[in-house]
């Protein structure tokens, strides 16, 4: 399950078990060497909860106790991802996501892995595109009214997101859950050519989540 793999994947990425990414091939401080490395990358560990028990399981004070430690590691993990794409100095949020994803993809031979049945994410990319997700995310609680980071719940209990931080609008609707939303982000980003810079594609996912929010928001008005 995705909690599960997310919980291993932090693990294997500070053990650095995938192959290594400390190698950069230009100068420090030039363009492409904002390229993301476990040498250089803060890796996290996640709260037990994630491996001992699936989230849909989860109890109200479970919930509220992951809730609490996902927003407490969020400012850090934001500045994580914009620091190593020299992204906290962008004028826009339309040059962030440009930003992220050049670094992204720079980096996207770090990220993923050759498994059978073609490109897979490793562990570091995992997080890498968590990181990500988060800083999509609260570009969303800015710009959609009403939208905030809260636990998000389904009737579908088997839901993947079903219990897990994500944005949406009312405490209601679809919401934007970043677990899912980052390897979902890097996927995409690893479709895009190597030799050419890459298109927005942060800022791509991003205009879609922005449209459904404010679509469920009409709904719901």
């Amino acid at each position: 399950m995705l909690h599960g793999i997310f919980s291993t994947a932090c693990k294997q990425a500070s053990a650095g078990r995938h192959p290594p990414c400390a190698m950069l091939l230009t100068k420090p401080g030039s363009k492409l060497s904002n390229i993301i490395s476990l040498s250089s990358y803060d890796i996290f560990e996640t709260p037990l909860i994630m491996v001992r028990k699936k989230p849909r399981y989860w109890t109200e004070f479970e919930c509220r106790e992951f809730f609490e430690w996902f927003m407490q590691i969020k400012p850090s993990r934001t500045n994580e991802i914009l620091l190593a794409s020299d992204a906290l100095s962008a004028a826009s949020e339309v040059e962030r996501f440009q930003r992220v994803t050049e670094t992204l993809h720079r980096s996207i031979t770090h990220l993923t892995e050759q498994r059978l049945g073609g490109q897979a994410v490793n562990g570091l990319g995992v997080v890498a595109g968590f990181d990500a997700a988060l800083v999509l995310g609260d570009a969303l609680v800015r710009s959609v009214p009403g939208a905030s980071w809260t636990t998000l719940r389904s009737p579908i209990r088997d839901l993947i997101s079903n219990n897990l931080p994500g944005v949406c609008r009312h405490g209601t609707g679809p919401g934007f859950e970043p677990l899912m939303g980052g390897r979902l982000l890097l996927s995409l980003v690893g479709r895009e050519p190597f030799d050419q810079p890459p298109k927005n594609v942060l800022h791509t996912v991003y205009q879609n989540w922005h449209r459904t929010l404010s679509e469920a928001e009409s709904d719901i008005g």
